[in-house]
């Protein structure tokens, strides 16, 4: 029973690991115990999450294609740059020359490839804010001061004039210019790809849960899991604990009787109570119903079911060692319950009664 618990256990585990795959077990692992309810549940947790992958692989492709034709596109566009001047060219009219320049560029992009229009969209109407329009406004001050440095370092005419070389872009300005990017994507991202993102790692970890919860029950056929279940609660100290409380609570109501009734106006059911425990108040095995079997200590209703469904098909019981073999108890059960058993089989009908 441990074994297959346990090869259960590490195969939902691991086979858990794999996304999308997990979700399609934990359904088959269900579906495989006739647990059909969990299957569906399983089954459309694989849908959604096969769907979600899908969406978060569509914006993550679309991002980085975004990412890198951009980054292409807007340094081209820089080197075309060519401003003359007579003056220095201040922050403010740097800034307005460099969203020229990003305004062309997302243009450019959104002409070439249609899928990329909600994401540059805004770039291309100059329409920035918040955190993309701090980064491109820090991009415009570095621009315009590595500009003012080489204007210093010029004489004559001409040494205003605006350009940029391919070494710079390459270097720090290059720099501001990605973390720029950077901003402006990430406040670009769209509520479905946030929602995919959310839907990815809670079916993933859904379907792991899942994956190892089936996996337990994988190897044990019902039947084993009954009996095992048994053999398993009564070596567990809290389990007997609990048991012993519950055996003592429940246990049929006494039945309120008047104070002159005799024992021939008892109820028939008061009666038969009598008659299965049999002589010294021991319980009769061979006639006792589930609640009188329930009495016993350790016996719970599941084997009180499979002592009545024994008796049924095996004919009556001859002894305490002819219970123990046919229901598989374990030692310390038949101790707790050999002194309050009886073994009398019933005078006529019921089942067979082997004699010695």
């Amino acid at each position: 029973m441990f074994i297959q618990r346990l090869g259960g256990l590490l195969i939902g585990f691991f086979v858990g690991m794999l996304p999308f795959i997990n979700t399609l077990a934990a359904s088959f692992f269900a579906f495989n115990k006739k647990r059909r309810r969990i299957a569906v549940f399983y089954l459309v947790t694989a849908v959604i999450n096969f769907g979600s992958i899908v969406a978060f692989n569509h914006y993550e492709n679309k991002e980085k294609a975004a990412d890198q034709t951009f980054m292409q596109t807007f340094q081209a566009n820089l080197l075309e740059v060519t401003v003359k001047s007579d003056v220095l060219i201040d922050t403010l009219e740097m800034e307005t020359i460099l969203k020229q320049v990003l305004t062309n560029t997302a243009d450019q992009l959104i002409r070439k490839d249609a899928r990329l229009e909600d994401i540059f969209q805004n770039a291309r109407n100059g329409q920035l804010s918040g955190s993309p329009e701090a980064a491109f406004h820090k991009f415009s001050v570095a621009v315009q001061q590595d500009y003012a440095s080489k204007a210093a370092a010029l004489k004559g005419k001409g040494r205003y004039n605006l350009s940029f070389d391919r070494s710079a872009l390459d270097g720090a300005l290059g720099q501001q210019a990605r973390d720029f990017l950077k901003d402006y994507l990430y406040n670009r991202k769209s509520v479905l790809y946030v929602l995919s993102v959310c839907l990815v790692v809670i079916t993933f970890f859904t379907g792991w849960v899942g994956s190892i919860r089936q996996g337990w029950d994988l190897f044990i056929n019902s039947s084993s899991s009954i009996s095992g279940n048994n053999r398993v609660k009564d070596n567990d100290p809290l389990y007997r604990a609990f048991e012993a409380i519950s055996t003592a609570t429940s246990g049929p109501l006494p039945q309120q009787v008047e104070v002159n009734e005799t024992q021939d106006n008892l109820p028939p059911r008061r009666e038969a109570e009598q008659e299965d425990r049999g002589a010294a108040g021991k319980i009769n095995v061979n006639t006792a119903g589930e609640d009188e079997l329930m009495q016993l200590r350790g016996v719970n209703r599941i084997l009180a079911k499979n002592i009545i469904a024994e008796r049924n098909t095996g004919g009556y019981f001859t002894g305490i060692a002819d219970l123990q073999k046919r229901i598989d108890l374990t030692a310390e059960q038949v101790d707790r319950i050999r002194k309050d058993l009886d073994f009398e089989a019933p005078k006529r009908g019921g089942g067979r009664v082997v004699e010695y």
